[in-house]
């Protein structure tokens, strides 16, 4: 199923025995689009802090009543190592929430999951694996980035400006990145376009811009994407054929 990450922020995440938190940002891998991490923020019950919660941990999830389960407990939750936000999430602090999770080691190999199936995992987590400092430090460079930060970077084709970043479009069977949602008002009156990931040929994340190796003719002739819809597979099926079938810059 597909779904934006609005509207799965502030969902609520239960535990198994009670409430944790509502969702408040997700972290992705600008290597692979991948969501990483649920952001969330606790309730009073542990003092409000913001706790990383990974896919594979993740069940059903309720649109109607905004919910999300997990096959956590609160007291898994309440003795997982904390994780400063102020700062980016380091590889090592990454390496301890996988450790006291059991959660798969995605940075591991090049699969989009480490070596491990993609989530969901088994109704409870399995047991932690043993966690080498020496695997920590071979992908020690961070990819881990916020979609809320990244929400609003300016996006160009080749010929001119797209808009800006609007939101994200992932598909929860592996918590991949499909599409970007681009708000196009400069160009073609104040409409919401998509593309693929793939076509990103650079993001500078200290300039907070986006290129697209593709131009807004090629972007306007794509299937039409409703925002006000449900995304359907069969749409993201057609946006990837038209845009396989594009040719190549030269």
């Amino acid at each position: 199923m597909f779904k934006t990450t609005s509207s799965l922020k502030d969902c609520q995440l239960r535990a198994v025995d009670g409430e944790i938190g509502d969702v408040r940002d997700f972290l992705f891998d600008d290597e692979n689009w991948t969501i990483r991490y649920l952001v969330v923020t606790t309730g009073g019950w542990l003092s409000g802090r913001d706790v990383l919660i990974a896919p594979a941990v993740l069940g059903a999830i309720d649109p109607a009543g905004r919910t999300i389960a997990t096959s956590l407990s609160r007291a898994q939750i309440e003795g997982a190592p904390g994780v400063d936000f102020a700062e980016p999430v380091s590889r090592q602090r990454e390496v301890e929430q996988a450790s006291h999770y059991g959660w798969p080691q995605y940075w591991a190999t090049p699969n989009l999951w480490g070596g491990a199936p993609p989530p969901p995992a088994s109704p409870l987590p399995p047991p932690a694996p043993e966690i080498s400092a020496a695997s920590a430090d071979r992908a020690e460079e961070i990819h881990l980035r916020s979609s809320a930060e990244v929400t609003g970077y300016v996006v160009g084709a080749r010929d001119g400006d797209l808009g800006r970043i609007h939101d994200f479009i992932i598909d929860d069977a592996d918590w991949h990145i499909a599409h970007l949602i681009i708000e196009a008002s400069n160009w073609w009156f104040g409409r919401k376009v998509i593309i693929s990931p793939q076509a990103v040929r650079r993001v500078s994340w200290t300039e907070q811009t986006a290129e697209v190796d593709l131009t807004r003719e090629q972007i306007r002739q794509a299937p039409e994407f409703n925002p006000d819809s449900v995304f359907e597979d069969g749409l993201h099926q057609r946006l990837l054929g038209y845009y396989a079938a594009l040719p190549k810059e030269q």
